[in-house]
């Protein structure tokens, strides 16, 4: 039987090509991973009117946008729970990210769809940055828009979370199909990029962009911890289905 340590159920954006080929390289003995695919956030029927809304505001804290993420993310819960999962994860890190209230909503109803306990991205990175003793961070991430940096800093320095944001760079990549094919080098340059002597972390947020290779040469170089969205996301559901890594991908596989 497949998962019988633990069942990972993901719920994964339409686009990502990265988060299943990391999940997997993470998981250990006995633990599998299943994911379900994200359509579009806008019907036919509006997305000629509200292209243009999303484009130009942060599409991920619109109200009408956050409703969608939450009932596709409810509906996909509720598919996967036939796998009788150990936990279900949605692993988009800034659409969990819109609001602390939404991240919380969000996790309650994945839990209750699928009956089985769940956990975000954004939560999960969020204990991982607190794990490793972060205060003042260095953000790096792929972004194709400004305003998908600003939800990532304004949840991370929200009074609930607490940290500081010093210093951000990003990829800029044109669109998410070609965020999901960079190179691991680019996540390198841009963590780079995104260090300031202030910072006693670096974050390489997104998980639809190859990070996993170059976490450990990252610390190595820049002398502190380095956290990514798709390693922070299995370690955090590691510890909640209480099963041990095998592998270690950066120092926050040490804490526990």
């Amino acid at each position: 039987m497949y998962g019988w340590r633990g069942r990972i159920a993901v719920i994964v954006g339409k686009r990502n090509a990265v988060c299943e080929p990391e999940f997997n390289k993470m998981a250990p003995t006995g633990v599998s991973v299943h994911a379900a695919r994200t359509g579009s956030y806008t019907t036919a029927d509006d997305q000629s009117k509200t292209r243009e809304k999303i484009e130009k505001v942060a599409i991920y804290n619109d109200p009408e946008v956050m409703e969608r993420v939450e009932k596709t993310a409810g509906r996909l819960s509720s598919d996967l729970s036939g796998l009788q999962p150990s936990v279900v994860v949605f692993t988009h890190h800034a659409a969990s990210m819109a609001s602390v209230e939404f991240n919380r909503r969000l996790t309650e109803t994945m839990a209750s769809r699928a009956g089985c306990p769940a956990l975000t991205a954004g939560s999960a990175v969020v204990q991982a940055l607190r794990a490793v003793g972060a205060e003042k961070i260095g953000l790096a991430d792929p972004f194709p828009k400004p305003f998908l940096t600003q939800i990532v800093r304004d949840h991370l320095q929200h009074p609930e979370v607490g940290f500081k944001v010093v210093k951000e760079a990003t990829a800029r990549g044109a669109n998410p199909q070609a965020i999901t094919n960079m190179s691991p080098t680019v996540a390198y340059r841009i963590g780079r990029e995104a260090d300031h002597p202030e910072a006693d972390t670096i974050l390489l947020s997104a998980n639809v962009w190859r990070t996993l290779e170059i976490i450990e040469p990252l610390e190595r170089d820049l002398g502190k911890p380095v956290i990514a969205a798709n390693q922070a996301t299995m370690w955090a559901t590691l510890k909640l289905i209480g099963v041990a890594p095998e592998r270690h991908y950066g120092s926050l596989f040490s804490y526990s």
